[in-house]
């Protein structure tokens, strides 16, 4: 008897696990893409590279096309900090073009340069919310909000 009630228990909770409830979407994704094109500051920013924790601003210049292609360029500066360029260079800036995509609020970009990538999310008030990773000899991981400018 128990296990017979441990067995439906368990069935029931991997039957309720299993459901495919669409999730909420975060945001009101315009119908023209394009609208999303702009110059984006970061207004909060965490980095750590393989010297330590970063104190630095970023800015992003994205163009989205009405598909949801993003072409653009991200860069970065420190006033104390340092990083790399993708020559290996120690720097207090830098800057490299993206591309990416977005679709349904989710955005996924990557360097053309280097090993980053991220994974981004469109927010209701239209600022994304990124988390980028670079893995390998100039590890970096970043969270930042990027808040459009102009």
């Amino acid at each position: 008897m128990r296990a017979a009630l441990a067995f439906s228990t368990l069935l029931f909770a991997v039957a309720s696990c299993s459901s495919h409830q669409p999730r909420p979407i975060s945001c009101n994704e315009p119908s023209d893409l394009s609208k999303l094109s702009g110059i984006y500051k970061s207004s909060e920013k965490l980095t750590i590279n393989q010297f330590g924790p970063i104190n630095s601003s970023s800015t992003w210049n994205l163009k989205f096309d009405e598909k949801g292609h993003i072409t653009g360029e991200k860069s970065w500066t420190s006033n104390k900090s340092v990083g790399h360029n993708d020559t290996g260079k120690k720097v207090r800036s830098d800057s490299e073009a993206i591309i990416g995509l977005i679709k349904n609020c989710k955005i996924a970009l990557v360097e053309t340069q280097e090993t980053g990538m991220a994974h981004a999310e469109l927010m209701k008030d239209q600022s994304i919310e990124v988390s980028m990773l670079q893995s390998g000899d100039k590890p970096v991981v970043t969270m930042l909000t990027l808040v459009k400018s102009k």
